[in-house]
């Protein structure tokens, strides 16, 4: 009587039986040393560089693991931004009325000279499509 063949492992299980792969030490801090690069030049996101060390058993180093935490850092002050930026514009526009004209137009001309420097600032650094986004 033959036997069944037992179907192909899921990706779950396939996980479980594959054992982690073994390198040499050099190997290892080669390859430590090459994720921190990768993840200062953006080749890879800190999640993935986190993945790939602990298919390797390498331990990242403290700078990796904390840039994982930062994307939740840099999301939370950007809404903080915005939050401050639409108060301060509601406050000047529920007092539009009573700020004295000379004071309006500075505001106005403040803005749009704020506005030329962040462009000048943005090209100067090399953000050409975000400095174009900014011109008023």
């Amino acid at each position: 009587m033959e036997e069944m063949a037992s179907p192909p492992p899921t990706g779950e299980e396939k996980e479980k039986s594959e054992p982690k792969a073994e390198l040499k030490s050099e190997i290892k801090d080669w390859l430590s040393k090459e994720l921190e690069r990768w993840v200062k030049e953006d080749v890879v996101d800190a999640k993935q560089a986190a993945k790939l060390a602990s298919l390797y058993g390498i331990e990242l180093t403290e700078q990796v693991r904390k840039a994982a935490h930062n994307y939740l850092i840099t999301a939370l002050a950007l809404i903080g931004a915005v939050c401050v930026g639409i108060g301060a514009i509601l406050f000047v526009a529920a007092n539009w009325e009573e700020i004295p004209r000379f004071l309006r137009l500075a505001m106005i001309f403040g803005v749009l000279a704020a506005a030329y420097y962040g462009v000048y600032h943005l090209d100067k650094k090399g953000y050409k499509i975000a400095s174009i986004a900014l011109l008023p």
